[in-house]
């Protein structure tokens, strides 16, 4: 059995986000090349591998001071 770290308060700002940004599941998994399911699971609070967040960042087109945010809501505060 395969068990997913989710977190679901970076999968619920990460909706906020996308609704924001006016783009549709489907556009935001072009811009980042992956599947539409995978970003609706980033959404619903499964983990995304750092590359591809970081892509979904970009397209989501965030302040550095959301990515700052983003980054410690997904990988914790050090």
């Amino acid at each position: 059995m395969v068990y997913y770290n989710y977190n679901f308060a970076l999968g619920n700002r990460l909706k906020e986000l996308r609704a924001r940004s006016g783009k549709t599941i489907e556009k935001i998994a072009e811009e980042t090349n992956v599947d539409p399911r995978t970003v609706a699971n980033w959404e619903r609070g499964m983990m995304p591998r750092v590359k591809l967040f970081h892509q979904h960042l970009d397209s989501l087109k965030v302040s550095d001071e959301e990515r700052i945010e983003l980054v410690q809501i997904a990988y914790g505060r050090r």
